[in-house]
């Protein structure tokens, strides 16, 4: 199982095991390696975040994104 980072103002997920960010944009999920240019000037440490956790290794977090639960809370 693993765990990874949402970032719920800015619909995006950290997934450490990629190396990456996972955003929303147009309504698909995207990956990239890079910061998304959203994100640029953003503090992180001051962000709002939900970890989620045990997500199987054979699952990436953006596949549980509104899974019974309000993930904008």
């Amino acid at each position: 199982m693993r765990h990874h980072v949402y970032f719920s103002d800015y619909k995006t997920f950290y997934d450490p095991y990629r190396g990456g960010y996972v955003y929303m944009t147009n309504g698909r999920w995207n990956f990239s390696v890079n910061v998304p240019s959203f994100l640029v000037n953003v503090n992180l440490g001051n962000a709002a975040i939900r970890v989620v956790k045990d997500v199987p290794l054979d699952r990436r977090p953006e596949e549980y994104y509104g899974d019974d639960e309000d993930w904008d809370d």
